[in-house]
């Protein structure tokens, strides 16, 4: 999924979203030229710095993410909290609309927001692969998603690529190579907030990947640390002040007092 791009932060923001997913910089006051290494560098500072998290729709009364780039900005760097796929990749992809223009002809996927489990880029090549720390990723064409009609009202099936990844998630969705626009992201994130069918409604969800690849996942009241061995430890999260406490400490985020008096006085506490 290409998404188009229509508001790029300044160089100063720049400077202070480096800054905040402590992206080496060789001059201090120069941008880094936006080439494949560069990239990959982006999206490994972006996964081990920035949580994926869905905390606003469970301790906010309008759950309702802002993902103009002004707003995700004010959220991540500002606020110091994480954000969900159309959030992130939003932050990514303004970012680097404010560096050169990659001059190398292989094309690659460039994606920070789908729950923190991508490393590094990959090359949109069928059957290319990569590994990091011993977590394996590989792409490859396929016609269409297993859940999807072949032809729903005339219109065939088309070419997506595929994902899979370790961690037990084996085939991770599949996507187009089709331009999406503004409006397409907006209805998407709406549907993703508000829709009861939407697979992040009620959940209580953070994973924060680390530098030397492991993941911190919470979902709902299980928190658990894994690598590519598999579960490596648990953590009781038996009370809120338990969750409170591990969002501080493995993620760096604190909610304030009103998220958390929002979140105590819904019933289920899934």
């Amino acid at each position: 999924m290409a998404v188009q791009e229509s508001e790029s932060y300044t160089e100063e923001q720049i400077f202070a979203i480096l800054r905040r997913i402590k992206y080496s910089l060789k001059n201090p006051n120069v941008l880094p030229e936006l080439t494949l290494d560069t990239l990959r560098e982006l999206q490994y500072r972006c996964v081990t710095s920035i949580p994926f998290e869905t905390l606003s729709l469970r301790t906010t009364k309008s759950p309702g993410v802002d993902t103009t780039a002004q707003g995700v900005y004010d959220r991540v760097v500002n606020q110091r909290r994480g954000g969900w796929c159309f959030s992130l990749n939003r932050l990514a992809t303004s970012s680097s609309g404010g560096l050169a223009r990659l001059s190398n002809e292989t094309r690659h996927a460039f994606d920070v927001g789908f729950g923190n489990t991508h490393f590094f880029t990959i090359e949109l090549r069928d059957g290319a692969e990569i590994e990091l720390f011993g977590h394996k990723r590989r792409i490859y064409r396929t016609l269409q998603h297993p859940e999807a009609t072949p032809q729903i009202l005339s219109h065939p099936a088309e070419p997506l690529w595929r994902m899979e990844e370790y961690m037990g998630l084996d085939e991770q969705g599949a996507e187009n190579e089709q331009q999406y626009y503004e409006p397409d992201c907006v209805i998407a994130n709406f549907y993703s907030a508000y829709s009861p069918s939407s697979p992040f409604i009620g959940l209580f969800r953070a994973v924060q990947a680390t530098l030397d690849g492991k993941y911190y996942i919470l979902l709902n009241t299980e928190f658990k640390i894994r690598s590519a061995k598999g579960t490596d430890s648990m953590e009781p999260t038996e009370t809120e002040q338990q969750r409170q406490d591990i969002l501080n400490k493995y993620f760096d985020i604190v909610l304030t007092e009103e998220e958390w008096l929002y979140h105590d006085q819904k019933k289920d506490r899934a």
